[in-house]
């Protein structure tokens, strides 16, 4: 029934202990073989799914999947195989949000062997059919395998096309369209995600009105227009959804339940991602404490956590130094200090002085504009002893001259060539000379006197000749890798050269060792991530079907080694700092380099904890904290359901 949402939850709430009560003897009952209870209650699996998915929304998880498990234990297979496997499924989605992906997996592959031996207790129930086809589907989808993707669309057109035949305008049929909409935009499929669930929040309204579901349908637009939305206008519709859903749980009477924690997050992060970093740490710490007060495992997938808020506060206080803003001069500097002393670990004293009121600002790390329309990238050359982009251009292990003028290239709309513009930055700094960079600095560092007797020992003239070679080496070594970028660059970007046609090439002119060395990665993903840039509405983002069509190329030469790997994350984080940290940039190619099977995740947690390449890495891992937080997650947001 339309609009009685409300109603029923605050009739649940007034009756709650009675509700629960009645739920535990039932199930006792059921166990002791009670006939009456039986005989009583013989309808009470009559639509199962959708009377328990409601009563999963009214109390706390454990209760919950305790009454689950003893009911599955009173349904015998062979005689009861269509609620075996609503039950089954039920509980599966259960184990899927509490991170419990061993006990998932054996529910559903239980299921779908019910499901294949008994198909004429499915083919007349449509509504249990279609309660399997979405669970099904949701497993698949959770299995995050390629191979399984036409498997994953069949079912889910299928699922589609029975509730068009038996169901018509049903809530189980704008629930189907929900889920096809979440799959569809976790393939990156926008349009078909925006259609299928334009659709399916029609219908809720239609059919249920001011509804939990269709709370959770404009969540999951506002979650579309978060990780696939271009520039700022989604991003003010993604801010809309999410406050429509948040102002709707309210008036459900559930704004302190756990069915708003992860809207809140989200509302939260897409605030931050705005840089309305008052309103982000106050959805952040509201949703914590839902979760906290909801939720009693503290390892529960929807629960809030405390890095959350780090990261929020993390990206005010580096926008803070980008802007020459100490902390002694910010408004709200007392409940700032007191936050980052509660972290000393992520907030150091010697990055986050408490009480300098001088500039916090070294003069290199400042941007400027040049116009409107852009930002000229950061020149890190301007300091000496510089670890980031310039100095692995420049070094004999990074390799690549010119890598550092790709960026550039690509981020300068002018008529002069790339080779002419990195002339032009090299002339600023014309006196820093090129440093080779050896494993030195990793050995055990000298104590005190070592490093002088060391020195004395070695004769002069051996000494200067050494340090000559290894500065020609070094130098020939760039110059060897900047000019396959330099071609690689020519080919890709201006003769947009097919894939087959860059194999050929770089099998012909790259030796089988050059192609393993960190250079060559770095040269190659560099190039690719420039084509497959999308700039459109002053975005700078990863165009994932460009992208798509280019994965060969990486898979071609990184294969499974993840120091290579880790060198292809290396590339994306410098091309990051060069363009001045676009937003969306680095999540956008993190996400497209999983997804696509480029890089693994055990790659990128090696990456985030990584001591090299310390350039922007701050930054950086700030600005795809949401992607780390789904990567680690057993499985996407339960919200989405």
């Amino acid at each position: 029934m339309k609009d009685k949402c409300k109603e029923s939850v605050e009739a649940f709430n007034e009756d709650r202990h009675n509700f629960e009560f009645f739920l535990q003897v039932y199930v006792e009952r059921r166990e002791n073989h009670d006939q009456e209870i039986l005989d009583n209650f013989e309808t009470s699996f009559d639509h199962f799914p959708q009377k328990f998915m409601y009563l999963e929304k009214c109390v706390v998880p454990r209760f919950y999947t305790v009454i689950l498990e003893r009911l599955l234990n009173t349904v015998n297979t062979k005689i009861q195989p269509v609620q075996r496997v609503e039950l089954l499924c039920l509980l599966g989605h259960e184990r899927r949000k509490e991170g419990n992906q061993e006990n998932y997996k054996e529910r559903m592959e239980e299921v779908d062997q019910i499901h294949s031996t008994n198909p004429k207790d499915f083919g007349t129930n449509p509504l249990s059919e279609v309660y399997f086809l979405n669970s099904h589907a949701r497993f698949l989808s959770d299995k995050k395998d390629f191979k399984e993707s036409k498997r994953l669309q069949q079912v889910t057109e299928t699922a589609l096309e029975v509730c068009g035949e038996k169901l018509g305008e049903h809530p189980e049929t704008a629930a189907t369209r929900l889920l096809s909409g979440i799959i569809a935009k976790r393939r990156k499929e926008r349009t078909e995600a925006e259609h299928n669930l334009t659709e399916a929040l029609e219908l809720f309204k239609k059919l249920l009105g001011k509804h939990l579901m269709t709370a959770q349908c404009l969540k999951a637009i506002a979650d579309l227009y978060r990780f696939l939305g271009r520039g700022e206008t989604e991003l003010d519709k993604c801010l809309a959804h999410y406050k429509e859903a948040t102002e709707m749980f309210e008036y459900l009477g559930m704004g302190a339940s756990k069915e708003i924690a992860l809207t809140l997050k989200n509302f939260g992060s897409c605030h931050m991602r705005k840089g309305n970093f008052s309103e982000a740490m106050n959805l952040l710490t509201q949703a914590n404490r839902v979760a906290e007060q909801e939720l009693e495992k503290a390892d529960h997938k929807w629960k809030g956590h405390p890095d959350q808020a780090k990261d929020v506060m993390l990206e005010g206080l580096l926008m803070g130094k980008r802007l020459d803003l100490p902390i002694d001069n910010m408004g709200n500097k007392d409940v700032v200090r007191e936050f980052i002393d509660r972290y000393p670990e992520t907030f150091p004293e010697t990055e986050f002085p408490r009480n300098v009121r001088a500039n916090t600002v070294p003069q290199a790390d400042k941007t400027w504009h040049k116009g409107p329309k852009h930002v000229k990238p950061r020149i890190d050359a301007e300091r000496p002893g510089s670890t980031g982009y310039g100095a692995w251009a420049r070094s004999s292990s990074g390799g690549m001259g010119r890598v550092g003028s790709a960026a550039v290239a690509a981020s300068e709309p002018d008529s002069r060539s790339s080779e002419n513009r990195f002339s032009a930055l090299a002339e600023e700094n014309p006196e820093e000379p090129r440093k080779p960079v050896s494993d030195f600095g990793r050995r055990r560092p000298f104590q005190t006197g070592e490093q002088e007797k060391a020195l004395e020992a070695i004769p002069a003239e051996t000494l200067t000749k050494n340090i000559e070679f290894g500065l020609e080496q070094a130098d020939s070594s760039s110059q060897h890798f900047a000019r396959i970028q330099d071609e690689l660059r020519t080919l890709i970007l201006k003769k947009k050269a097919r894939n087959k046609d860059v194999l050929k090439w770089i099998d012909k002119n790259v030796s089988a060792a050059d192609a393993k060395e960190a250079s060559f990665i770095r040269a190659l993903v560099t190039v690719v991530c420039e084509d497959t840039m999308d700039r459109e509405s002053g975005q700078c983002k990863c165009h994932y079907g460009r992208l798509r069509d280019r994965k060969k190329l990486l898979q071609r030469y990184i294969g499974d080694n993840t120091d290579l790997e880790l060198q292809a994350l290396y590339a994306v984080q410098a091309l990051f700092v060069q363009l001045d940290h676009p937003p969306g940039f680095i999540e956008s190619y993190f996400d497209s380099f999983y997804g696509n099977e480029i890089v693994t995740k055990e790659t990128f947690n090696a990456w985030e904890s990584s001591s090299e390449e310390q350039r922007g890495k701050g930054l950086a891992v700030t600005a795809c904290s949401e992607f780390f937080r789904w990567i680690r997650s057993a499985a996407e947001e339960p919200g989405e359901d």
